[in-house]
């Protein structure tokens, strides 16, 4: 959201996510401050941005939730902070809001949100199903990362076409064929190549 410009309503968010889990870690801090040594801190600090470091050179090839494997040793010392502490239950029901608003807040979002493309690529490529489908098929998409949801691919597979026959321009060539056009928002239209692309989408 905050790469899309919605950066009031996705700073919130990451906020109302954060802050109990800023508590909860805040709670266990008190006991972890006299069970780990400073070697041991160190060490903890080190096994994250190891095992952080390997997704920055293959992020262009992976997703982010690959690096889950760094929050591994940190959940392990939240665990052991709370459980003896004797504001246990409390700490756990900081963790469980926090989870409960990122979740929820993934299910009501639109795009950018993951669930709420998705529900868009679905029924965009209901609708599209029962067009007549012309190849080549030329796809202008004026939000990139909206069209990731749908991709070439996906489109191929969905209309029964030769992957070969989709293609994704920057915008539609002179000549016969009929480009789908994808706004912004989301919206799809068809139009002759020859015709001139709308401003919406230049």
């Amino acid at each position: 959201m905050l790469q899309t410009g919605q950066v009031t309503s996705g700073a919130a968010w990451a906020a109302a996510v954060a802050i109990p889990m800023l508590m909860a870690w805040a709670l266990a801090a008190v006991l972890l401050r006299r069970a780990l040594n400073l070697r041991q801190t160190l060490a903890a600090v080190g096994f994250v941005a190891i095992a952080y470091a390997p997704y920055f050179p293959l992020a262009w090839n992976s997703y982010a939730y690959y690096a889950a494997v760094a929050a591994m040793l940190p959940a392990i010392l939240l665990a052991r902070g709370l459980i003896e502490s004797r504001s246990a239950g409390v700490g756990v029901a900081l963790i469980g809001l926090s989870s409960l608003i990122a979740v929820e807040g993934t299910r009501w979002l639109d795009h950018p949100g993951l669930i709420g493309r998705a529900r868009w690529a679905e029924a965009t490529l209901s609708a599209l199903e029962k067009e007549p489908i012309r190849t080549p098929l030329l796809v202008r998409a004026a939000d990139p990362q909206r069209f990731y949801a749908l991709g070439t691919a996906g489109l191929a597979w969905r209309l029964a076409l030769d992957p070969r026959d989709v293609r994704l321009v920057g915008a539609c060539p002179n000549g016969p064929s009929l480009c789908l056009l994808i706004d912004q928002d989301g919206g799809w239209s068809w139009a002759h190549a020859l015709a001139p692309i709308p401003e919406t989408l230049k």
